[in-house]
């Protein structure tokens, strides 16, 4: 039993981050000019995926199987946290005479985000969060506990 436990676990980890990479893929490929760069897009955010899952979510979540009981809430909370984060560390503003403009839209100016760039990043910030708690409610139904009595 513990070995299907087990089995369980490794083949979330191997599996989810795909299936979520995957989805991520196509809706960025779908949305942002053309669907000619699905092969790009899905490449990027499988190789995020993978390191995500590998160096934050398989320790996080042995901490909180060990020392918590696992609940869905838990383990949609650890997807959003897991991309959360670092999403938000590589998107701080960078110090210095920095303009960034998209479609005629100045988003950086001098080094700092304008109000239109900050309700730019949110968006996107909610976007990257969703994606993760997705992958997060998948993982779940390869771990939750089983219902069945007769083991």
């Amino acid at each position: 039993m513990i070995l299907d436990i087990f089995k369980k676990e490794w083949f979330g980890f191997i599996f989810t981050p795909f299936l979520s990479a995957t989805a991520v893929a196509f809706i960025y490929s779908s949305t942002v000019r053309g669907a000619s760069n699905f092969k790009n897009w899905w490449i990027f955010s499988l190789a995020s995926a993978y390191a995500l899952t590998f160096l934050l979510a398989v320790p996080i979540y042995f901490l909180i199987k060990r020392f918590y009981v696992l609940t869905f809430f838990r383990v949609v909370l650890l997807g959003y946290l897991v991309v959360l984060v670092p999403s938000c560390i590589l998107n701080l503003p960078i110090s210095g005479s920095l303009t960034l403009i998209i479609n005629n839209h100045q988003i950086i100016s001098e080094g700092r985000y304008t109000e239109y760039g900050l309700l730019r990043m949110v968006l996107y910030q909610m976007e990257i969060a969703l994606a993760g708690g997705f992958t997060g409610a998948i993982f779940w139904f390869f771990v939750k506990p089983s219902n069945d009595l007769s083991k």
